[in-house]
């Protein structure tokens, strides 16, 4: 299993639905994903594990997740990104690829993935720039996955 980047979620959400967009986004039954608190032990027998942090954070992306996927699907994570924000109906945001960390990719409802800069702020949330929200503003929302 390889760790995929820490994905920030623009929305609190039930952990049946978190379980069921991933198992729909990496293509596994909804059974063989765990969600469960970071550092937990013993590791779980799951194709995917979700590690989530005990708080909320504060800002517009109060749930971090770390996901630890297959080795063989972590060049897939992008798409698998867009599938969740898609059928969660909330933005995703996670690290880009660029020489700039503060450079991040958003992953929106439409099925749209825009690189922005983001500024964290001093109580650690991120909020949506001006540019973030007229994309998730014009991003058509979708239904979310029933709890």
């Amino acid at each position: 299993m390889g760790l995929g980047a820490d994905i920030f979620i623009g929305s609190l959400l039930p952990t049946s639905t978190l379980r069921a967009a991933t198992a729909r986004a990496f293509s596994v039954p909804i059974d063989r994903v765990v969600y469960r608190e970071i550092g937990e032990s013993p590791w779980p027998d799951a194709d995917v594990v979700l590690d989530y942090f005990d708080e909320t954070i504060p800002g517009d992306y109060p749930l971090q997740l770390l996901p630890w996927v297959p080795d063989d699907r972590l060049e897939t994570i992008g798409t698998a990104l867009a599938v969740m924000a898609h059928d969660l109906g909330a933005p995703i945001l996670t690290s880009a690829d660029s020489d700039d960390p503060m450079d991040m990719e958003l992953y929106l409802p439409d099925g749209t993935m825009h690189i922005v800069s983001v500024d964290q702020d001093e109580d650690g949330g991120i909020r949506n720039s001006p540019v973030m929200r007229a994309l998730i503003d014009r991003a058509t929302p979708s239904v979310a996955i029933a709890s």
